[in-house]
Order: C-alpha cells, then sequence, then structure tokens
C-alpha cells in the first residue's frame, strides 16, 4: 500500500509541475477525474493479477493429474480479456491527459468554467471506446483454444496484433510527452507576461 500511495504521489507530481492548478477549487476536475480513473484501473489490473495468480498457484499445488494443471478455458479467457482491456486504458489514458492539458491551455480563460460536457467526453473515451477497440482489434479473431499452463501467455494468433498495438502505445507515449514539455513551455511564457 504505501507503494502505491509512493507511486500515486509520484504521478501526481509529473503531472502538477507544468501545470499548476488549485485543487480547492473545481479547476482542472477533467483532468483529476482522469487521474483519478488511471489510478483505480491500475489497481484493478493488480488486482487481475494477483487473483490470477493465486489461481495458478491453486492449480498447480492442488492437481491430481497432469492436466489439472492448466486452467479452464472460461478463466484463460476471463483473466486475459481483464489483462488486457486494463493494459490498453492504461496505455491510452496518457495521450488523452494530454489532449485534455491541450484543451486547457488554449481555452484558458473558458475552460474551467465549462469542463462537464469535456469531462463526460474523455471519460467515456478513455473509459470504454478507446481501450475497448484497442481489445477488439487484438482479439477480433482469436478463440482461446490453445492449452496454456499460465492465464497470461498470449495465443499465437494475438502476437502480431500486439505488436502493432505496441509500436502504436510507444508512439502515443512519446508524443504525449513532448505535447506536456511543449504545454509547458506556452505556460512558462504565458505566466512570464
Amino acid at each position: 500500500l504505501h507503494r502505491i500511495n509512493a507511486r500515486a504521489s509520484v504521478a501526481r507530481i509529473q503531472y502538477k509541475l507544468p501545470y499548476t492548478y488549485n485543487s480547492s477549487n473545481s479547476e482542472c476536475s477533467c483532468f483529476q477525474a482522469l487521474l483519478c480513473l488511471y489510478y483505480l484501473v491500475g489497481l484493478l489490473y493488480v488486482l487481475v493479477v494477483l487473483s490470477c495468480l493465486i489461481y495458478q498457484v491453486v492449480l498447480w499445488l492442488t492437481f491430481r493429474n497432469s492436466c489439472d494443471m492448466f486452467p479452464s478455458r472460461s478463466a484463460y479467457t476471463f483473466f486475459n480479456l481483464c489483462e488486457l482491456y486494463c493494459l490498453m486504458y492504461l496505455l491510452a489514458s496518457q495521450p488523452l491527459m494530454s489532449l485534455e492539458r491541450t484543451i486547457a491551455t488554449i481555452y484558458v480563460d473558458t475552460y474551467e468554467r465549462s469542463t462537464k460536457k469535456t469531462s463526460a467526453m474523455l471519460y467515456m473515451l478513455a473509459a470504454l471506446l478507446i481501450p475497448g477497440c484497442l481489445v477488439y482489434y487484438v482479439c477480433h479473431d482469436v478463440h482461446f483454444t490453445e492449452p496454456n499452463l499460465s492465464c497470461f501467455t498470449d495465443q499465437s494468433q494475438m502476437s502480431d496484433n500486439i505488436t502493432t498495438v505496441s509500436m502504436l502505445a510507444i508512439l502515443l507515449s512519446l508524443s504525449s510527452v513532448l505535447t506536456q514539455r511543449v504545454l509547458a513551455f506556452v505556460n512558462s511564457k504565458r505566466k512570464a507576461r
């Protein structure tokens, strides 16, 4: 728990440095909602991985014959899709946070007073649409029929799609970092005036 809190405070500092905001006001509520959702999905990811590992350890310690060591197809499919969805959300959230900060920087005078529509739109994009489309892209032709000893072993049909999504995630993360640096520069120029 202390590690999670330490990482959360480090992430807060990373996102707070370029963009100062007063958390006592209703300012940046959209960014705070996206950041809170990011931490909740990260916690969900940890819980999925831990429950899967416990399930696998129980299978491996209580097997009667060698076939009992393989997870059931439904458990394998459930854990694999849950893990993939959480990972896709975590990958998609950084560009969305950069997009939110870009909108806030461009419309600095009116954005903080009209965040309800933008917040709901970015929340839906972050939570449902983008990760759901990425999971569909990775798994649309996969039937989960290959036996695996681990619930987190990918099916052979998924490997090319996972490689494509990984390259896309790296490009989006690099562009997000560049965007955040540019926004920090724009905000520092604005404060200097």
